[in-house]
């Protein structure tokens, strides 16, 4: 799926490594995805996994809890469908799995996946919470 045509140079660091160099929620790299290297019927989603694909555990919740619900929602209603998570299990569990390295786009739409997830449980724990959103923060 390399299209080299497209510069795909792009920062990635594995997981906590992130907070470890310095990288905030406020701070943190940008995404910049080649569409190549994301099967066609999912590239629909390379905005979503550019904002919130972020490998790092920590930073990826603080953008979940610093965002509106409806931003949240949107990010649901978008990656938690039967027919996308199909499309992401036969990618993310295929044959790139196997490889010893990983593209940022496989990256990027693994913690998209994670974030969706993610966020899913934070919407009902802020739904059946009678305390203020901010109450959950870091």
């Amino acid at each position: 799926m390399n299209n080299n045509n497209i510069n795909s140079n792009i920062f990635v660091v594995k997981g906590k490594d992130l907070v470890a160099h310095g990288y905030t929620l406020e701070n943190r790299p940008l995404i910049q995805l080649n569409p190549y290297d994301v099967p066609l019927s999912l590239r629909h989603l390379i905005p979503l996994a550019e904002y919130w694909g972020v490998n790092d555990d920590f930073i990826r919740l603080q953008l979940i809890k610093a965002s509106a619900i409806d931003s949240l929602s949107q990010l649901i209603n978008a990656v938690c469908q039967p027919d996308i998570d199909n499309e992401l299990d036969d990618w993310l569990a295929g044959d790139e799995a196997e490889g010893d390295s990983f593209s940022a786009a496989y990256i990027a739409f693994s913690a998209l996946r994670l974030a969706a997830e993610e966020a899913q449980s934070f919407v009902v724990m802020a739904i059946e919470s009678p305390k203020p959103m901010m109450s959950l923060a870091l």
